[in-house]
């Protein structure tokens, strides 16, 4: 019998063999919003969802320009993903859209990216809604991404979000849990407010520093500008990687606030090792 086969029947029941698990960091999402923004902008995402030969698109770049290429992000799975990061997306907007209702008392960070509350409002909200608690540590680093894909098509609510209205929050604490809540969530519901005017995403100009990710493979035609935020992004891989103490984790954040092109160089490193020695290395010269 062939090997393939025999793991598959000794398998547990409903659990995937290891080598069809599909990881995703958050680059990766990053490179599939993008992708899907310029398809976008090409007129290539119909009121009925996106074409299939965008998803073909979107799996061919992954597995060649992303950092997680194996095993192959296909079509479906690229789908699923931004199906979850779509509900993610659509839970914040709840929290954090004006007009109170049930989510009232949440803020958002537009530079950490983060939903702001505090621990009173956290432990109130957390209790009535659970779905919410992912969100008390990690980032949503693809907020604006999303706005963009899906202004006009999401179902409109009352609840129009204000960035400039924010609670006061407790002082953020590196955590080592994963900072990536897309990935643990199935399918989202479109019905969640409508995005504010006020946040209609704002395209850097073609020579701006801070592009996003770039897939190669996208045409040079139909790619948009995307704004990377490198800063989040360099806190988002460190807190993925748990390779670093707690202490270190501070120092790090204190050096990325002073050092952009440290945060860059962070955050566009492909090795987690490499990265966290160069890091350390930069601690170190800080501290000295």
């Amino acid at each position: 019998m062939p090997k393939a086969s025999a793991n598959k029947e000794n398998q547990a029941p409903g659990t995937k063999p290891e080598s069809d698990t599909v990881r995703w960091s958050t680059r990766d999402r990053m490179i599939m919003l993008e992708i899907l923004q310029a398809e976008k902008a090409a007129g290539n995402q119909p009121d009925s969802g996106w074409k299939q030969e965008v998803w073909t698109k979107v799996a061919a770049c992954l597995l060649k320009d992303g950092d997680k290429p194996d095993p192959p992000k296909t079509s479906k799975k690229c789908q699923d993903q931004f199906g979850k990061i779509k509900k993610d997306f659509g839970t914040i907007r709840e929290m954090v859209g004006a007009g109170g209702g049930s989510a009232s008392g949440f803020g958002w960070d537009d530079a950490t990216k983060k939903v702001t509350a505090t621990n009173t409002v956290w432990e109130a909200k957390i209790k009535a809604k659970e779905e919410y608690r992912k969100f008390r540590k990690n980032a949503f680093p693809h907020y604006d991404a999303m706005l963009d894909l899906v202004e006009g098509i999401m179902a409109t609510g009352a609840g129009a979000f204000n960035p400039g209205i924010s609670v006061p929050s407790s002082p953020a604490v590196p955590s080592s849990e994963s900072s990536s809540p897309a990935a643990d969530d199935g399918p989202t519901s479109d019905d969640v407010p409508a995005p504010s005017a006020s946040r209609k995403r704002q395209h850097a100009p073609s020579d701006s520093p801070a592009l996003g990710p770039k897939a190669k493979c996208l045409n040079s035609t139909t790619t948009v500008p995307v704004i990377m935020d490198y800063h989040t992004l360099a806190i988002e891989r460190m807190e993925e990687d748990g390779l670093l103490s707690e202490d270190e984790m501070i120092n790090a954040l204190t050096v990325f606030d002073r050092d952009a092109a440290c945060a860059k160089s962070f955050a566009t490193i492909k090795s987690s090792s490499i990265r966290t020695s160069y890091v350390r290395k930069r601690i170190a010269d800080t501290i000295s």
